[in-house]
């Protein structure tokens, strides 16, 4: 005969579940940190024109990836070209994620979100197609959310790659 033990927080004895749950509760999972990742890279969109595939996670407080709602900002920044060693902003763009269908849709298999950026500047464009000199590029992403408590909170994170 094989024996189950019940871990911490579990009743061995099953009993009546409770007839609702404090959604507060709820709350205790929101993200509390948001990562871009290095997936982020340039390909090619299904309308055949480049676009640059933006990787970010969030985490709760336990360091657990979670999904959200919120307004996704993103910002790329060329470093150098005209003045050497300082970072110039190209272009920004805003994605809603306040709609729960969107939201999932870009919620990808990996666990992350995927932003796919279009209508990209020349000079990145170019490099989808190794066209160009190598540049590298800074990433900023901004996140407007919800956090612990119900409250609004802005998570972001800086990334930079050459392309």
């Amino acid at each position: 005969m094989l024996g189950l033990a019940c871990a911490p927080g579990c009743s061995s004895k099953g009993g009546d579940l409770p007839d609702e749950l404090d959604s507060v509760l709820a709350y205790e999972f929101s993200p509390e940190s948001l990562r871009i990742s290095p997936l982020t890279r340039l390909e090619m969109g299904t309308d055949g024109e480049p676009e640059l595939a933006v990787y970010f996670e969030l985490a709760d407080r336990w360091g657990h990836l979670t999904k959200s709602p919120g307004v996704v900002q993103v910002q790329i920044f060329r470093i150098g070209g005209v003045s050497q060693g300082l970072a110039t902003l190209a272009d920004q763009w805003r994605a809603d994620l306040t709609n729960p269908d969107r939201n999932s849709a870009m919620f990808d298999v990996t666990g992350m979100y995927r932003v796919p950026l279009a209508e990209l500047p020349d000079w990145l464009s170019q490099r989808a197609n190794n066209e160009g000199e190598v540049v590298r590029v800074r990433v900023r992403v901004f996140m407007r959310t919800i956090g612990r408590g119900g409250e609004t909170i802005d998570l972001r994170d800086t990334f930079e790659k050459d392309f």
